[in-house]
């Protein structure tokens, strides 16, 4: 292929993918990099790999948060740094900041539709995610959009923030579980939204028990794959991981039943904003690069688990950003996918 000024383009290798070299003007890429100094301006920069999968072509069907931390942006911003080609319908509109919401406008089902209808029919997206909605009426025009759909459909069903403030009815509630969750390859409500899709309440925190119970009623819906956002648990993030035999914990090592992989600490660090969207969009990419049309469960946790580690990675490193909740360092990500390829 090639070669370009400043971007030296490295090949395509077997799995379609291509390789370049890019020279980063900030060091916050590499986690183990030294603070940001006036010298380093003078600096060569070094030079790090990223690698583009042309056939990794993504959708996201979700909100509009102009200052870039949540929503489609920040799905769109995940989709590249990966190095999946981003696509977008946009739902609704908000008026955001970091300080928080003040107005939401949602687009009508007909020109959602045409939106979906559109892309599709043109760059044939090879995994799909879906985040703030709106309106059950929109939620079903997706569901009824992706009926035909034979690729991985991530759910980010957008009800409740993590915090606990409602963010949609109980039509919508309800629209999730009749029509959109039974699509889902993977859906990730957080420990409030999945107490409100299944109907079973707990008030302390939760068990075994009640892990298994919210499985068991999301698989029931439809969903192959849950994978439960549960909150802080033991200083820690929790996540639970159905699969189609059983089901794991992420990030609590000295749970029963956990995977491998290292404790997750929790970050009360003031930067979080988009996290939820960003793990989604960071799972969908992931699947659309490294697993077929019907991804085994082996490369469902696989992108589970890497989404989870790149995530906390983003959460915890980069500049604040606003004065209120911070969005997450998505640039970071790059580094992430090469590390985790």
């Amino acid at each position: 292929m090639a070669r370009q000024k400043n971007n030296e383009t490295q090949g395509s290798h077997s799995d379609g993918s291509f390789s370049f070299k890019l020279n980063p003007f900030l060091n916050i890429f590499v986690p183990t990099s030294k603070p940001h100094t006036s010298k380093s301006h003078t600096s060569k920069p070094s030079s790090y790999q990223v690698s583009v999968y042309p056939r990794a072509t993504v959708l996201t069907v979700a909100g509009s948060d102009p200052s870039g931390g949540a929503g489609l942006q920040a799905d769109l911003k995940t989709f590249h740094e990966l190095g999946a080609y981003g696509m977008s319908a946009v739902a609704l509109i908000t008026v955001q900041n970091t300080l928080g919401v003040s107005h939401v406008e949602t687009l009508s089902p007909k020109l959602l539709r045409d939106q979906l209808d559109a892309v599709r029919s043109d760059i044939p997206p090879r995994a799909i995610k879906t985040g703030a909605l709106g309106t059950a009426e929109n939620i079903h025009t997706v569901a009824e959009a992706l009926a035909d759909y034979r690729g991985a459909i991530v759910v980010d069903p957008v009800l409740i923030s993590k915090r606990g403030d409602r963010l949609a009815d109980d039509d919508c509630v309800a629209a999730y579980r009749d029509a959109l969750l039974p699509l889902a390859t993977i859906a990730t409500p957080n420990r409030h939204e999945v107490q409100a899709l299944t109907g079973r309440l707990q008030k302390s925190e939760p068990t075994h028990t009640d892990f298994e119970a919210w499985i068991g009623s999301l698989t029931e819906m439809g969903v192959r794959c849950p994978l439960i956002k549960a909150g802080r648990v033991q200083d820690k993030r929790l996540h639970v991981l159905g699969l189609e035999e059983d089901f794991i914990i992420i990030g609590v090592p000295d749970l029963p039943g956990v995977s491998d992989l290292p404790g997750v600490p929790d970050l009360p660090n003031g930067k979080c904003h988009g996290a939820g969207c960003c793990l989604s969009a960071c799972i969908t990419a992931r699947l659309a690069i490294a697993a077929g049309d019907k991804p085994s469960d082996a490369e469902i946790r696989e992108a589970c688990e890497f989404a989870i580690l790149a995530v906390h990675t983003a959460i915890s490193v980069g500049p604040k950003y606003g004065q209120g909740e911070s969005p997450i360092e998505m640039r970071i990500l790059r580094h992430a996918a090469t590390e985790g390829r």
